[in-house]
């Protein structure tokens, strides 16, 4: 039997207004359903009391041309399947319980919107939303399993701005993903296959909107290497950068939004013994993939944890959340971060006091550093430590090599690490990447330059470029996994630049260029990449520009080019004519001064 109904206004107030249910009067102001229960017009539970009960697993379907609404107080209470076609609707205090002993499954085509939700099945299967369950004040965890959907967009289990959850727990909690509709701090209520591991977010309220950019959260109990493509997996633990030494293989956390600013994230880890050992453990760290290099990243320096190694809260925060897709705990290795900056005479523009990147924007900067091939791989560029072959792919160069203002790259340049008490002896080097503001990054584009292979101490730090001299500094500087401050050559006058007249120092007094007063810049013009600059004499850089890159023909011109010879940085090689190599090396590098030969100030 089936009951129908056409006209179901349910007035349950003082007095006691009859229900009408297809026909059959109901004098109380709860209807208990005996069957499935079909509502073709508009019912309204309006007050306390007021409740719409299928206690005995009855399905109940919401038609397309009805509306079910529950009032403060009221409550329809679900232990079936529920279908809405039509409208869900509730005021504040309006109650949904889902508490059927067998599985329960949410569907149709329209959206529920719930004031406060109960889960409470028994059923080891749970409830599956099949469409969208919307809740504006409270959904309390109580019992069994709610299934939202697995894959990434618009989530079936949905947290209006500033509506809240309770009592989620390892035996009642979503699988799935839930969205927070909202900018205000929230705890995701997420576990998967047995194990409960929610994550708490705080999103920058400054650089969002309080009216929610909506983003969603799903827990895996699984490793991220086996994510599949609709969360935006494989998260390869392989794909990392290089300042990880491992990422956590046992569970993470998938996000789909758009939160910018400094987002902070609580990943709420559980038993971590099997990955760290140590609660203070310094090399833990929070990793996030970033969904357009595809690799994991170290997010902050150092994960904050709480509680114990049993049950612990890893907790990190400017993260901007519009970057990545994936989140897990990792170990940082230990070594050393350099933070320095420097300018390049070939690319210096006087009018905008940076750098020109001529290069980057012509699409000319290579995938690979220089420092291994272009024949660049003689005694002045000598590869040390582990890591001598840096690149990048073409789809991490497509973000890093793209237009960024003042952060867009320039070119690559190389970083040695030096003995403090032999600084003659290179303990390790980096090809990295150099921006148009001068500051010197790593492969990701963002980060200080990271040697895995050093521990902290104090060293001598020199920056060589292909077509430039180097620079060393002048004093040792202490240097640990956190840079203590920017080694900025671009402010070193004499006296702290070795060869600058610092004391103690016999290695000459002219290190760099002063592109405008009290500004320093790397010498440009060393297009045979020797240890000197010289337009007249023995393997000159005169020669190596007219006889080596234009095999002796002053009138040639090489277009959109990357090469030694292109000194002065624009993508092209010429001798004479307009913006040529040649005036540049003559009359800027060496000012005009035919016989002068810069020699590089690094010691050998």
């Amino acid at each position: 039997m089936k009951y129908t109904l056409p006209l179901l206004r349910c007035l349950f107030c003082s007095l006691r207004a009859v229900l009408c249910a297809g026909g059959i009067f109901i004098g109380l102001p709860v209807y208990k359903a005996h069957s499935q229960v079909y509502i073709n017009d508009a019912v309204w539970l309006s007050g306390p009391g007021d409740t719409l009960f299928a206690g005995k697993g009855q399905d109940i379907t919401i038609t397309s041309a009805a509306s079910l609404y529950t009032g403060g107080g009221s409550v329809v209470q679900a232990r079936g399947a529920v279908q809405n076609n039509g409208i869900v609707s509730s005021a504040a205090g309006g109650k949904w319980i889902l508490d059927g002993a067998a599985s329960q499954h949410i569907s149709g085509t329209a959206v529920f919107n719930t004031s406060v939700t109960v889960w409470q099945n028994s059923n080891p299967a749970g409830i599956t939303l099949g469409n969208r369950w919307l809740v504006a004040d409270m959904a309390h965890f109580s019992q069994g399993i709610v299934h939202s959907n697995l894959s990434g967009g618009a989530s079936h289990l949905v947290f209006q701005h500033y509506a809240a959850n309770a009592g989620a727990s390892v035996s009642s909690y979503t699988e799935g993903f839930v969205t927070r509709q909202g900018t205000d701090p929230f705890v995701f209520p997420l576990g998967d296959n047995g194990a409960y591991h929610p994550l708490t977010a705080m999103p920058d309220i400054v650089a969002n909107p309080p009216s929610a950019i909506p983003y969603s959260v799903r827990f895996i109990n699984g490793n991220p290497a086996d994510a599949i493509p609709e969360v935006g997996g494989p998260f390869l633990l392989t794909e990392k950068t290089a300042d990880i030494a491992q990422v956590y293989d046992q569970r993470y956390w998938c996000v789909n939004g758009n939160l910018v600013g400094q987002n902070a994230f609580i990943l709420h880890t559980g038993n971590i013994t099997p990955f760290i050992n140590d609660i203070n453990d310094p090399t833990l760290i929070m990793v996030g993939w970033n969904k357009n290099t595809h690799r994991w990243e170290r997010l902050g320096q150092r994960a904050a944890i709480t509680g114990t190694l049993l049950n612990s809260d890893v907790y990190e925060d400017s993260i901007d959340l519009s970057l990545y897709s994936a989140f897990t705990i990792g170990q940082s290795k230990k070594g050393i971060r350099v933070a320095a900056r420097v300018y390049l005479q070939g690319a210096w523009n006087a009018g905008t006091a940076n750098m020109r990147d001529n290069l980057r924007s012509a699409s000319l900067l290579p995938l690979i550093n220089p420092y291994s091939q272009m024949g660049l791989a003689n005694s002045r560029f000598t590869r040390v430590g582990i890591e001598q072959d840096e690149q990048i792919t073409a789809e991490q160069g497509a973000v890093i090599f793209g237009s960024h203002a003042e952060n867009s790259v320039v070119d690559w340049v190389l970083l040695e690490i030096r003995n403090a008490a032999a600084l003659g002896q290179v303990l390790s080097t980096r090809a990295a990447l150099i921006q148009r503001d001068g500051d010197i990054v790593d492969l990701d584009g963002v980060s200080p330059v990271f040697f895995s292979d050093l521990e902290p101490g104090d060293f001598y730090v020199s920056v060589k470029h292909r077509n430039h001299l180097g620079v060393m500094t002048g004093t040792a500087v202490t240097l640990d996994e956190n840079p203590l401050a920017v080694i900025d050559f671009t402010t070193m006058p004499n006296g702290t630049v070795v060869g600058s007249g610092t004391a103690g120092r016999s290695w000459g007094n002219n290190a760099q260029a002063e592109v405008t007063a009290g500004v320093f810049a790397l010498f440009g013009g060393n297009a045979n990449a020797n240890s000197n600059i010289r337009y007249i004499g023995p393997q000159t850089d005169q020669g190596a520009l007219l006889n080596g890159c234009l095999s002796g023909d002053a009138t040639a011109l090489l277009n959109n080019i990357y090469s030694l010879c292109d000194i002065n940085m624009n993508g092209n090689v010429r001798y004479i004519g307009p913006i040529n190599d040649q005036a540049f090396l003559l009359n800027t590098v060496l000012g005009s001064l035919g016989n002068l030969i810069i020699v590089e100030q690094i010691p050998n």
